[in-house]
């Protein structure tokens, strides 16, 4: 019988498990919307049923589950094991999840914040491997950090180390989920997007995302990038701006804690060039010298997956 263990990423728009094994390979997956706005009962009961599927398909695959590993957006406690607050799934404060997962499902489990899991995840096995020093952001609904320093995964005292996305860059700009103003994530996240989208069809500035929409494509990264594509120039004036906020968030990040490597994850990420290209050029234009040209900016390796497969090895 092999060992394995199970990982669970829960996003803000939607949460997964996954069954992996010991060296990283995720042989089953599920996922479900999350329905942030929902009861935090409601979103329990989803997250369990995805867990036991998990156990389920385990048992039918001869696999022993040796534990639960968990990320979650926002503040985490990983010492008592508790939520204690995530900015997009409002009902989520002071949730004792490791006890109500290790009771529920009789195997050690344990949590910690989803992009600090992403980034022990790239750093074992993915872009990350090899690196001492990198710092992985997620850009999805919102934007979070992890951040590992010589080899060690950095929590800080009240566990808020690498909130990259509610770094203030513009006093008076958009509002925040945090409840902040002009956050990097109000700028250069996926509802940044679709909030400049919603801006540019209400305006009559782009007839060929508003046909997409009208179609049925769901607004968000992929339906600009597809504007793009058709030649539609304030589908790419948007995402160029995205990807000059998030740079210049970036920016003072690299000169702050000279990264070896920066790995991009998340839906924003998968945008390619159109994203990467303004984002490395504000990093070169607004970082010192020395460490802005010294430092790699490249995708994620694990793709979605690196939450999950990050989760996993938590234990």
């Amino acid at each position: 019988m092999q060992d394995v263990k199970i990982g669970f990423d829960l996003g803000g728009t939607s949460m997964g498990s996954a069954i992996v094994s010991l060296d990283g390979d995720v042989l089953f997956d599920n996922h479900c919307l999350t329905l942030a706005n929902e009861s935090s009962e409601k979103v329990l009961g989803r997250m369990k049923r995805l867990i036991h599927q998990c156990f389920d398909k385990a048992k039918e695959m001869d696999l022993n589950v040796l534990s639960i590993g968990m990320g979650s957006p926002g503040v985490i406690d990983t010492e008592k094991g508790i939520i204690r607050n995530s900015p997009n799934i409002p009902a989520w404060n002071n949730i004792e999840i490791v006890k109500i997962m290790t009771e529920e499902f009789k195997v050690p489990s344990a949590i910690d914040n989803d992009v600090r899991v992403a980034a022990a995840g790239e750093h074992k096995f993915g872009a990350g491997k090899g690196y001492k020093n990198i710092l992985c952001i997620a850009i999805g609904t919102g934007i979070g950090g992890g951040i590992i320093l010589d080899d060690k995964l950095m929590r800080g005292p009240t566990f808020s180390m690498g909130e990259i996305g509610h770094i203030t860059l513009k006093k008076d700009g958009p509002l925040c989920g945090c409840g902040n103003y002009g956050c990097l994530e109000a700028l250069g996240s996926t509802l940044a997007i679709v909030r400049e989208v919603k801006k540019s069809i209400e305006a009559g500035e782009s007839q060929i995302m508003k046909d997409l929409v009208d179609q049925g494509e769901e607004m968000g990264t992929y339906m600009v990038c597809k504007a793009v594509e058709k030649g539609d120039k304030r589908a790419k004036e948007i995402m160029q701006e995205a990807g000059e906020w998030i740079g210049i968030g970036l920016s003072g990040v690299v000169n702050l804690i000279n990264p070896e490597i920066i790995i991009i994850g998340g839906g924003v990420s998968l945008a390619g060039d159109i994203i990467f290209d303004p984002i490395k050029a504000e990093i070169l234009k607004r970082s010192l010298k020395i460490p802005g040209e010294f430092v790699k900016v490249v995708p994620a390796k694990l793709g979605d997956f690196a939450p999950i497969v990050g989760a996993s090895a938590l234990i």
